[in-house]
């Protein structure tokens, strides 16, 4: 259960909801320290994942070029093929493979057209159902391995969850077109409106997948694509957007009855390519630049996200 948002030309953020944890970590991958294939990545990176043989299985990244990836969760749905006789990427390599070569989501299109994508069962030791967004400075786009194959498909709305596939998630929206931010001027049965903000009532408020899509491109829509007001505070609005999709501990359970939650937050700038993350054990936005010198640095290094809270008195 997860949500990913491109806001505009700069911004990219996501939420990783899930009933556990995976030690994740904030991993750089410098330019030429990753062996993929015969080659090793042109291009840097770094984003929150974990490392697996020497390969950092990203949940989400941005490269030095500004290229922003996320993978969401995608069961029922993701079928992977089982040819590998030419380029085959297991699914949790395929953020890693295609950062490390590509610049721009057209790269990736045109990449995406030459390989297959296998199930990462026997490279990193579990199935991973995934479906990814891609996103740069111009444009998004999402890719699902059905049984049909690799799907690549344009991503209008710049927002992208868990299954059904998102061209289903695409078509929900229809019903929701009557939405407004304002209060609506009719009434049924000349009744009065008892409450103000009233112009988005009906918009869903339950942590489903197509009901955090819904909810998510209302408000990137109204808060972000519309606003006149955004300017220096584009970072503080992403927060805030991303905050309306967050699931607090125990709102939600999996099956087996652990609580699904939202385990951190990430806002990726693609302009200048960098981190900032929140989680519940702590609020305080922390932030990281993919500098000259991390580029360079040589070898794979990760760093912990997870922090203490951080209570600042207001008077000392």
């Amino acid at each position: 259960m997860c949500t990913a948002i491109r806001f505009n030309n700069r911004y990219f953020g996501r939420t990783l909801d899930f009933e556990r944890g995976f030690e994740e970590e904030l991993v750089v991958t410098p330019r030429d320290s990753m062996q993929l294939l015969e080659a090793s990545n042109r291009y840097s990176m770094m984003g929150v994942g974990v490392v697996s043989d020497g390969i950092p299985l990203y949940f989400d990244c941005v490269n030095e070029w500004g290229l922003a990836a996320a993978a969401l969760n995608f069961p029922h749905y993701a079928v992977y093929s089982r040819d590998t006789s030419g380029t085959a990427i297991p699914s949790g390599r395929l953020i890693s493979y295609l950062l490390g070569i590509c610049r721009s989501v057209s790269e990736v299109k045109d990449v995406l057209g030459k390989i297959t994508v296998t199930d990462g069962t026997e490279q990193v030791g579990a199935s991973s159902p995934l479906h990814w967004i891609f996103s740069d400075g111009r444009e998004s786009a999402v890719v699902e391995s059905v049984r049909d194959g690799i799907r690549v498909m344009d991503n209008p709305v710049g927002v992208l969850t868990n299954s059904p596939p998102f061209d289903y998630h695409l078509a929900q929206l229809a019903a929701y077109s009557n939405l407004s931010v304002r209060n609506p001027t009719t009434t049924l049965g000349g009744s009065s409106l008892y409450s103000g903000g009233m112009g988005a009532i009906g918009l869903p408020g339950d942590y489903s997948s197509t009901s955090r899509f819904i909810r998510a491109t209302f408000l990137k829509e109204s808060c972000f694509d519309r606003a006149r007001d955004v300017g220096e505070w584009e970072l503080n609005r992403t927060f805030d957007i991303l905050c309306s999709v967050m699931i607090p501990k125990g709102a939600v359970l999996s099956d087996a009855g652990q609580p699904v939650f939202t385990r951190y937050t990430a806002v990726i700038d693609m302009e200048k390519p960098s981190y900032y993350l929140t989680s519940p054990t702590c609020r305080t936005v922390h932030t990281i630049a993919l500098s000259d010198s991390l580029c360079n640095a040589g070898e794979i290094k990760s760093y912990p996200i997870y922090r203490e809270e951080r209570i600042i008195p207001i008077i000392e």
